[in-house]
């Protein structure tokens, strides 16, 4: 039988501790969404043959031995069509992009909204700002607020909690925002465009299903469809709407190639 708990510990430290008592408790299946820390989690699991691990990672960085596995966390694709929307959306041709900081999944994100816009927008500018902070739905509003105030009237919240900030700040001046990783349309359905979908069902429904035949450990999975676009606002335009589902389709098929540019703006 398999058990399961929760946390979220952010540093290599906290994260042993939490895995040791777990062990005590006698969980045997750990699950790690922080991408900076699934070699942490590998380690553990070699010193407790019991515990099945299934990490994160973007790019894969880590050796999948015993009863490890691990998933890649590539959403970059949903990116590609949600620029689209934003270039054909947009009446100021400038929009904007907020992440909590630059790295290379956060630079590959903004490089692919880019670039879907300007693939229907060739006019278009991207303005960015930083939040400094993954969670603080104050700080996303501000950093909204400010590319609104330079002229953006579609802005993307790439982070967390501080994308509520970006999405409510958006629907209060009245642009076009996204949501992130689910479906947040409900936070302002007027305004919130479609959402990226962070698709991780794929990855879970395998592990269990390899736990329990006995197959599990050593594998590494890129799903291209863990990104995908979320349901498009009814009251966006039918070709916008078609441009970009053609396109995210065309990615799911492997028809249409999103280069992966990490260089940051």
């Amino acid at each position: 039988m398999l058990s399961f708990s929760g946390d979220d510990p952010d540093d290599p430290t906290a994260l042993t501790a939490k895995l040791n008592s777990f062990a005590q408790l006698g969980v045997n299946m750990v699950i790690e969404p922080n991408n900076d820390l699934p070699g942490t989690v590998f380690q553990f699991s070699v010193s407790n043959p019991n515990m099945y691990v299934l990490g994160m990672s973007y790019p894969s960085n880590a050796t999948m031995t015993g009863k490890n596995s691990e998933f890649t966390t590539d959403v970059t694709r949903a990116y590609y069509p949600m620029g689209i929307l934003a270039g054909l959306m947009t009446k100021t041709n400038t929009i904007g992009f907020v992440t909590a900081f630059w790295f290379g999944e956060t630079s590959e994100w903004y490089n692919a909204f880019k670039a879907g816009a300007l693939s229907v927008n060739p006019n278009v500018k991207v303005l960015y700002a930083t939040t400094n902070d993954w969670a603080d739905p104050v700080k996303g509003a501000s950093a909204a607020s400010g590319l609104i105030s330079a002229g953006a009237d579609v802005v993307l919240g790439a982070g967390d909690g501080m994308t509520d900030g970006v999405i409510q700040q958006c629907a209060t001046s009245g642009v076009y925002s996204f949501g992130y990783l689910f479906d947040q349309s409900s936070l302002a359905p007027k305004t919130v465009i479609t959402s990226s979908i962070w698709n991780t069902a794929p990855y879970f429904e395998t592990a269990l299903g390899r736990i329990f035949n006995g197959t599990y450990g050593g594998q590494d999975w890129d799903n291209p469809n863990l990104g995908q676009l979320g349901p498009i606002a009814s009251w966006v335009p039918t070709s916008a709407a078609t441009q970009a589902t053609n396109a995210m389709a065309k990615i799911q098929a492997g028809t249409l190639t999103i280069p992966l540019n990490a260089t940051q703006p």
